[in-house]
């Protein structure tokens, strides 16, 4: 062990340029290993060079990461001949484990890379599987469809221009259809054809459909009732409150789905009813948010018009 420390010091200094390199291992004719583990070396070196040359020749020691230690370091003053070089005295201290295999390097030599192990032939196997087995029907791809959410939530068959409104949910947007008119509403596009009580009939491509309130255009723009939009007959829906549905004798009065609010509008539509029935008892006319401007000046079968959507176009 001693040697191949020696060698490796005479390599490390090689390799820094140092010059007149001596190194003696210190031998001990009957080496006892320290609590029966290792045994340590120590050698002694002397060696001449540039600052620059020690510096790198102890970096090269260090970065070693092996159980070493600089023991003892002694610089002389630069000769008169050479004042560039020093002379150094260096004493190195190592360890050499009992029951360590002898080794010709210091370090144990790198292993040759183990060749790959040639894939095995799985042709055997894989007759065996003769054909494919699928458990079930795959999952559908659910694409969110923008016309899912736009539902019809009021129609106004008697007004000067008969009109519907969709509600958006998702952002509780209000958007308004004129009969007559084309429209663009959640990326469908045609005509409003017809305004009734209870629907709208809507030209889209080649093709005329009736939308029933509380129903989302998606069953128009597809064909299909939308997933999750129940089954009922058509006609006009419940009433209200007071509220009566399905009649649009008035001018201006039409048809609304209550259930298409969320709970937080259903409230303030309450309030709304209340200002407005009370306005009535005191014999006036008012302004009922939402659907414009209501004269109740007349009896019910009043021709005095009521402001109905009216087109902004």
């Amino acid at each position: 062990a001693s040697a191949v420390y020696q060698m490796w010091i005479i390599d490390l200094a090689a390799k820094s340029q140092l010059t007149d390199v001596v190194v003696n291992p210190n031998l001990s004719l009957n080496p006892r290993p320290v609590a029966d583990t290792y045994v340590p070396i120590v050698l002694r070196m002397s060696a001449k060079g540039t600052f620059d040359q020690l510096a790198d020749f102890i970096d090269r020691i260090r970065n070693t990461k092996l159980m070493q230690r600089i023991v003892n370091l002694s610089l002389s003053d630069p000769t008169k001949d050479n004042p560039s070089k020093l002379t150094f005295a260096l004493q190195l201290e190592g360890l050499s484990f009992v029951g360590i295999d002898d080794r010709k390097t210091l370090f144990l030599e790198p292993l040759p890379p183990e060749v790959s192990p040639k894939s095995p032939d799985f042709n055997n196997q894989l007759t065996v599987l003769k054909k494919q087995i699928i458990f079930g029907e795959p999952v559908p791809v659910v694409v969110d469809d923008p016309a899912q959410h736009m539902v019809l939530s009021a129609t106004f068959p008697a007004a000067e221009n008969p009109a519907a409104w969709f509600l958006e949910k998702r952002q509780n947007k209000k958007e308004v259809i004129f009969k007559g008119k084309d429209f663009q509403l959640a990326g469908v596009t045609g005509k409003v054809v017809d305004v009734g009580n209870d629907f709208v009939e809507l030209e889209v491509g080649e093709k005329k459909s009736k939308l029933r309130i509380g129903k989302p255009l998606k069953e128009i723009a597809s064909g299909i009732p939308a997933p999750g939009t129940p089954n009922s007959p058509p006609g006009p829906p419940p009433g209200f409150d007071g509220m009566r549905g399905g009649r649009g004798g008035r001018r201006g009065r039409g048809n609304f789905d209550f259930n298409s609010l969320t709970p937080e509008q259903q409230q303030q539509m309450r309030e709304r009813m209340e200002r407005f029935r009370e306005m009535r008892r005191n014999g006036g006319g008012g302004d009922f948010p939402g659907f414009g401007d209501f004269n109740f000046g007349g009896d019910s079968g009043s021709s005095t018009p009521a402001a109905a959507p009216t087109d902004s176009k």
